[in-house]
């Protein structure tokens, strides 16, 4: 497995709009490209930072997207509202723990999750209750 990281600076007053963007971005992506696995996007809304660690089945896969039509028309979407250069740096995934367990997503940041999230189940640690 292969992680990528790719890192947005937004000009100040466009973090929402870059946030909302990007997660747009990664879920319709997620769903069109087998090799990506799984795609997580943070953010610092005080340094307007988000980004995206994609975790990719190989370095083929995470190189591929450099040269991909539909990441080119993010970057030009994205681009101006940008405050420097997007960061992207490859990773070598080392380990990768989870739990089992199912629970349901009922939170998004800005509104109901996109299409792709719904109806929107993920694994999760298992709740537990002492008596």
């Amino acid at each position: 497995m292969h992680v990528a990281e790719f890192t947005l600076h937004a000009k100040p007053g466009h973090f929402d709009e870059v946030a909302e963007i990007y997660s747009e971005f990664a879920a319709n992506f997620l769903s069109d490209h087998p090799a990506l696995e799984t795609v997580l996007i943070l953010g610092d809304e005080a340094e307007g930072t988000v980004r995206g660690v994609g975790v990719f089945a190989d370095r083929e896969g995470a190189d591929a997207v450099n040269s991909d039509p539909q990441f080119a028309s993010f970057n030009d979407r994205i681009g101006p509202l940008l405050a420097s250069p997007s960061e992207r740096v490859e990773l070598q995934l080392l380990h990768q723990l989870r739990e089992v367990g199912l629970v349901k997503l009922v939170r998004w940041r800005n509104g109901p999750p996109p299409a792709p999230f719904r109806p929107g189940w993920v694994r999760a640690r298992p709740s537990c209750s002492s008596s």
